[in-house]
């Protein structure tokens, strides 16, 4: 007899997985920034150093290769462990390149440096409504954002040299904008 159903395993990968992105991104970043520009600031203002976003999204494309049945967190199907990350990875994938542009390695959606992470967006894009629809955002949306933390971020910077400089934002528009002939318009 099966005494370990796989709804309980589901779970627990799940239940795990969540718990790991407190150890997984970088570490130190400000809490007050998280609404506007996740994990790119420190309490202190200076940038979070580039070599921890890279060990960041190396360890994120180690977590994906751990379940290799499919392109999710835990596997083949979405789960919570999904739903918890994306709206963090989400403008991170957006914020890290305006702030480090031209960085291949500082770009969670390149497919060259992070190939199983560019195939877990694109398995949200393509199966998950909710996060294409909503989640996923626009790059000017995310790049205001940024932009306000930017300034504060520029105001308290000791030197010219710690001040950031954006780059451009992302190409790719959102389900709204692709969806919504008149969404230029509005916005």
């Amino acid at each position: 007899p099966n005494f370990s159903p796989n709804l309980s395993a589901a779970v627990d990968a799940s239940r795990c997985n969540i718990l790991r992105f407190p150890g997984v991104m970088p570490r130190l970043s400000d809490p007050n920034f998280m609404s506007h520009a996740p994990l790119l600031f420190r309490p202190d203002g200076t940038l979070v150093p580039k070599s921890s976003h890279c060990v960041s999204l190396e360890e994120l494309e180690e977590m994906l290769e751990e379940y290799y049945l499919g392109p999710y967190l835990c596997g083949k199907d979405v789960t919570a462990a999904d739903v918890a990350w994306i709206p963090y990875l989400e403008r991170y994938a957006v914020q890290l390149p305006m702030v480090y542009p031209n960085v291949d390695v500082l770009n969670p959606r390149s497919s060259d440096a992070y190939g199983e992470v560019w195939k877990w967006f694109l398995a949200m894009e393509r199966d998950v409504p909710a996060y294409a629809c909503a989640v996923m955002g626009d790059g000017r949306l995310w790049k205001r954002c940024l932009e306000e933390v930017v300034e504060l971020h520029n105001e308290r910077a000791a030197t010219e040299e710690e001040k950031v400089t954006l780059g451009p934002e992302p190409k790719r528009k959102g389900w709204w904008m692709k969806n919504n002939p008149k969404g230029l318009e509005l916005w």
